[in-house]
C-alpha cells in the first residue's frame, strides 16, 4: 500500500514537484521489542526498514533524506519526549541510520 501511495502521490506531481514526507522507521531490535510490548499497533503495523528507502522512491529523478532518534520514542509523556528528543541531538553521530526510528526526507518528480 505504501508504494501504491507513492506511485499515486508522483502522478499527482507537477514536473519537479516535490514530495515532502516523514515516517517512522523500524530502528533498532529494541525498538521493535518496546513497540511489540507497549503500543498496541506494534505488533501489526508496517515501519519502514532504512534500506528499503531507496528502492521505494526509485521512480523520483532526486532523493534526499535523513535518518534521526534514538530514545526519544522510548518518553511516556512530553516532558520525557523533549529530554530524550535533547539527547538524541548529541547521540544522532553515534548511531548508524537503520537503528533510528523517523525518516525524513524530499523527493523530486
Amino acid at each position: 500500500l505504501q508504494l501504491l501511495a507513492l506511485e499515486n502521490i508522483h502522478k499527482s506531481l507537477k514536473p519537479g514537484g516535490v514530495l515532502l514526507f516523514a515516517e517512522n522507521l523500524s530502528g533498532s531490535k529494541i525498538h521493535a521489542i518496546f513497540r511489540k510490548k507497549f503500543i498496541k499497533w506494534g505488533k501489526r503495523w508496517n515501519y519502514l526498514n532504512y534500506q528499503d528507502i531507496d528502492y521505494m522512491f526509485d521512480n523520483y529523478s532526486e532523493l534526499e533524506y535523513s535518518a534521526f532518534g534514538v530514545l526519544g520514542t522510548f518518553g511516556r509523556n512530553e516532558g520525557q519526549r523533549n529530554i530524550l528528543g535533547i539527547m538524541d541531538h548529541y547521540l544522532d553521530y553515534a548511531f548508524p541510520p537503520n537503528s533510528k526510528y523517523i525518516v525524513f526526507g524530499a523527493a523530486r518528480k
